[in-house]
């Protein structure tokens, strides 16, 4: 999945669209869940070994204590919420929920904007679901 030339826009965010106009569109919610996502890489190369298979989930917390991994869409809405951010990894979503860690971690799809999407723990797994 790459941006589009035009716009910016990839399948994931196609699908974010989609769903902030029906937010139970089943079409639309598999398409996301088979999406690759970008992930900002907070990982240490010294102390991952250099293994490019690992990724560390950056992990950031909400005003009310919650937390959440924090996803994007395009390279564009990275950058524009987290502009310090110098590398990213480019995800398969479906892989991402499958091994997502259990507890109560929420996922964000491209937080901060007006078609973004936070999902709880049992969110993810619902849509890990539809990947298969």
């Amino acid at each position: 999945m790459t941006d589009d030339a035009n716009d910016g826009t990839t399948r994931a965010g196609n699908a974010l669209h989609r769903l902030a106009l029906d937010h139970d569109d089943s079409a639309a919610l598999g398409a996301l869940a088979t999406s690759d996502v970008l992930v900002p890489d907070v990982s240490d190369p010294a102390r991952d070994n250099g293994d490019a298979r690992v990724v560390r989930l950056p992990v950031a917390e909400q005003p009310d204590g919650q937390q959440f991994v924090p996803t994007f869409t395009s390279e564009r809405r990275l950058v524009d919420a987290l502009p310090s951010v110098g590398r990213y990894r480019r995800v398969p979503l479906a892989a991402l929920l499958r091994t997502w860690p259990a507890g109560d971690l929420m996922l964000a799809v491209d937080p901060g904007t007006e078609e973004g999407i936070t999902l709880p723990a049992e969110g993810v797994r619902a849509l890990a679901a539809l990947a298969d």
